[in-house]
């Protein structure tokens, strides 16, 4: 099953002549429709909250794996009779259910970080590949600015400086992004190529931005309806100022929920990302830093 706002964030291009219909409704016709059955998983595509109400509702149901949740909840949590649980994202692990007893049990867990000592030589190559890979992720971007070091990421605390940043640097009236954009993942000493990816996978671009224009005398209501469809957001100014025209924020964003993108920025979401995280070694007089 796919939830709306998952249905929601491809790109309306690629979803021209589709519709999503009510998840619950759904779910509801296929019981009636199915009900000898000995026991219901449902593979979810619609965010952990989500499915954890969907489980309210539907008691029938004895496991829900979930996806969609760009968070760090993984579970199991029961609900009434309802197990949930979800896989490590970033294909670090996956989730299981076993059936125990009259009932189920269910966990996640993370795939063995090992490898076989020997390979067959028909794969000599795609090693070879692999290992430049690795060692590309591995490449050290800095030091990491002691507010972000040796914690899981606080997203909220690193797009508040972040819009705050970008609103000053790029003149824009106004930064709307939103904190699924970006993963908790934990810090260390340093800032690595693969700790980047791991934080923004998906590419997004930062863009300027209309705001429709039936939004512009009702911001309100244009962020109540952002946050139900993305996740909570983070804005700079906070709150935004009445009557604004554009706004700074994702491709993402901008294509699927705003009123598209006037031009791009020339600058990715990671790289400003980066440029928050890291400590850049200050110039001397001579300027060599």
């Amino acid at each position: 099953m796919i939830g709306r706002q998952a249905f929601h964030s491809i790109p309306a291009a690629q979803r021209v002549g589709q519709c999503v219909t009510d998840p619950l409704q759904s779910l509801r016709e296929v019981i009636l429709a199915h009900h000898e059955v000995d026991s219901w998983v449902l593979l979810s595509h619609s965010g952990f909250d989500e499915d954890r109400k969907l489980a309210a509702a539907c008691p029938f149901l004895d496991v829900v794996f979930a996806g969609h949740c760009h968070s760090d909840q993984y579970g199991p949590v029961r609900v009434d009779g309802t197990l949930v649980a979800k896989g490590r994202e970033l294909a670090d692990g996956y989730a299981i259910a076993t059936p125990v007893g009259t009932g189920w049990g269910a966990g996640s867990t993370t795939f063995p970080n090992r490898a076989p000592s020997r390979f067959p030589m028909e794969l000599a190559d795609l090693c070879s590949l692999i290992e430049n890979v690795k060692q590309q992720l591995a490449a050290v971007l800095g030091p990491i600015s002691p507010a972000y070091r040796h914690q899981p990421l606080d997203r909220r605390s690193l797009l508040v400086e972040l819009t705050a940043r970008l609103r000053t640097a790029l003149g824009a009236d106004a930064v709307i992004l939103n904190e699924t954009a970006l993963r908790a993942v934990p810090l260390c000493d340093t800032l690595t190529q693969g700790d980047l990816l791991s934080i923004e996978p998906f590419a997004n671009q930062l863009v300027h931005a209309h705001v429709p224009e039936p939004a512009r005398s009702g911001l309100r209501g244009l962020l109540s309806g952002l946050t139900a469809q993305t996740g909570p957001l983070v804005t700079a100014p906070d709150p935004l100022p009445d009557a604004i025209t554009t706004v700074l924020t994702t491709d993402y964003l901008a294509d699927t929920y705003l009123g598209g993108r006037t031009y791009e920025v020339g600058l990715r979401l990671d790289q400003a990302v980066q440029h928050v995280l890291i400590i850049t070694a200050p110039v001397t007089a001579e300027g060599s830093s």
